[in-house]
């Protein structure tokens, strides 16, 4: 997944690319961050200018590393 990522962004680096994600993970990739909480947008900015001030943020960041460690223990690695 992370080199089927990699090769989209790298194809596309020229272009403006608009998504709505649901991977933590693929927030680093972009250069501005809209997040959007039942229909109305509560924050912007690029992911260092705003990880520490939206709380919405922060929680779907624990979300994904919550996920991501759930994932390892359950395959053993």
């Amino acid at each position: 997944e992370a080199a089927l990522v990699a090769d989209f962004f790298e194809a596309r680096r020229d272009a403006t690319i608009i998504a709505s994600i649901h991977r933590p993970s693929l927030l680093p990739h972009f250069d501005a961050i809209i997040l959007v909480e039942a229909g109305r947008v509560v924050s912007t900015g690029r992911l260092g200018e705003i990880h520490t001030s939206s709380a919405q943020l922060n929680s779907f960041l624990k979300q994904g590393e919550e996920a991501a460690a759930l994932l390892k223990s359950v395959s053993g690695h």
